[in-house]
């Protein structure tokens, strides 16, 4: 029965080995681009099971109801009519025209709905989408179809880089004041038509086609799970296999002691290859970003991003904060002498901290603090570098107090075996025939043996 634990251990920890080196494969490609795994239904929604940007994503239909039937009449009621039209300026031969939403017009009472919905974490209705794409087939209603698309695109990542292929310039954008939001929109017009000298808004004909950015939209993210947490778990038993005491008496002490530690070795070796590489090639990781709730500048909502980086010997943990779209700052990796970001205020400001100690340095920089006339914005946030040497020397500790013990081990076990076969401890010369002295090294045997005797009784 014991033997039978033993080897469906040893085959529990090969399969969980053989599933990490597929799931670190799997995080790794799913950066190049999106793989779908399955579809499967829960009730009345079909479900997809995804690996995207180095995480599992389960997503699904749009919710197919509106909380307000309120909702589907002002989705039903949007015209071109609630902006106040202006001409813009030319770009690249093309003519844009300006658009300012009127205040409790259909369009501006569904994007305050569309912005409630944003700030809990949540998608347009799929009723609402649905009126939003009969609109965008209208002349009358497409510029305000436009307009509420374009902020829904603003928020959904994928949709809103489908978006930014080449068509940066149709945009939806919102400043914010004491006055409350002044909400515009940009769009093409006619250049020598009658749009401009009417004002009486875009031109129909050279509107974009948004079915791309809607069928991702109607699509909704329901659960994701980091592909890096399931590698690590998957790394437990293997670790745990290599780890099993051996040739002492097993016991979960002496199996915990010898997991941290093998745990610290890797650690340590990581952070001594990263000591070195950070000098050679700068890198970053940025992470996606979060609302910060409650909070919202001159430049619309607050996000937090984070991200960790290293260079110059350091390795650079950062959360910077502020009123920035998802083209601010790429997700994932990036690398060369401009890919780690380190924002300064710019002017001293009341309220900064900073920690210097060595190898560690933490600066926090309070959001409200910064400048709002700054010409790069509102932003704030904290930053902490450590350098590679601390964090390596930190985990060589315990592994050379178990290497320095392993040793003396390993040295009394090899000279008590020797005791034990007539061999001389020092230098392994068969003393048979001189029991009490070595003939190669002059080594005497008679009195370590009485103390191999009383250890091996004690």
């Amino acid at each position: 029965m014991r033997i039978g634990r033993g080897m469906m251990f040893h085959l529990t920890c090969a399969v969980s080995l053989l599933l990490a080196v597929a799931m670190g494969w799997l995080w790794i490609k799913s950066f190049g681009r999106e793989v779908e795994h399955l579809d499967f239904q829960k009730g009345q929604e079909r479900l997809t099971l995804r690996s995207t940007r180095g995480q599992f994503v389960v997503v699904g239909p749009a919710d197919l109801q509106v909380s307000d039937p309120e909702i589907t009449d002002w989705a039903g009621r949007i015209s071109n009519h609630d902006f106040e039209w202006n001409a813009t300026a030319k770009f690249r031969g093309l003519v844009y025209v300006e658009g300012a939403l009127r205040e409790g017009t259909a369009t501006w009472q569904l994007y305050q709905h569309c912005l409630k919905r944003e700030r809990e974490g949540k998608g347009l209705e799929m009723p609402t989408l649905r009126a939003l794409q009969t609109a965008m087939e209208n002349p009358e209603r497409f510029a305000a179809a436009h307009f509420i698309l374009a902020y829904a695109i603003n928020e959904n990542r994928k949709a809103y880089e489908i978006f930014q292929q080449s068509r940066w310039l149709d945009h939806f954008y919102t400043m914010r004041s004491s006055q409350g939001d002044q909400l515009s929109v940009s769009m093409r017009a006619d250049p020598g038509g009658s749009s401009l000298r009417s004002r009486s808004g875009p031109d129909f004909s050279l509107r974009l086609d948004m079915q791309p950015e809607l069928r991702e939209l109607k699509q909704v993210e329901r659960a994701s799970l980091f592909h890096g947490w399931i590698f690590l778990a998957l790394l437990v038993l293997p670790f745990a296999w290599l780890t099993r005491p051996r040739w002492r008496d097993q016991s979960w002490r002496r199996w915990s002691y010898n997991f941290v530690t093998l745990v610290l070795l890797v650690l340590c070796a990581g952070s001594a290859a990263m000591w070195v590489r950070s000098y050679r090639i700068f890198e970053q990781f940025f992470f996606e970003r979060r609302p910060l709730k409650n909070l919202a500048g001159d430049y619309g909502d607050f996000y937090s991003f984070w991200s960790a980086g290293s260079s110059s010997g350091r390795l650079r943990l950062l959360d910077l904060e502020g009123a920035f779209g998802f083209d601010a700052f790429n997700y994932g990796y990036h690398n060369g002498a401009n890919a780690v970001l380190w924002p300064t205020s710019g002017v001293p400001a009341s309220g900064e901290k900073e920690l210097n100690l060595p190898g560690i340095q933490y600066h926090q920089l309070p959001l409200s603090l910064t400048p709002a006339a700054s010409s790069s914005g509102q932003f704030g946030g904290q930053w902490l570098a450590v350098g590679w040497w601390l964090l390596t020397a930190l985990t060589a500790v315990l592994p050379i107090i178990w290497g320095w013990s392993a040793l003396r081990w390993w040295r009394r076990w090899v000279r008590e075996r020797r005791l034990q076969r007539k061999l001389c401890p020092r230098c392994g010369y068969d003393m048979r025939a001189t029991p009490n002295r070595c003939p190669e090294c002059g080594d005497m045997l008679a009195a370590k043996q009485e103390t191999a005797v009383a250890a091996s009784t004690n």
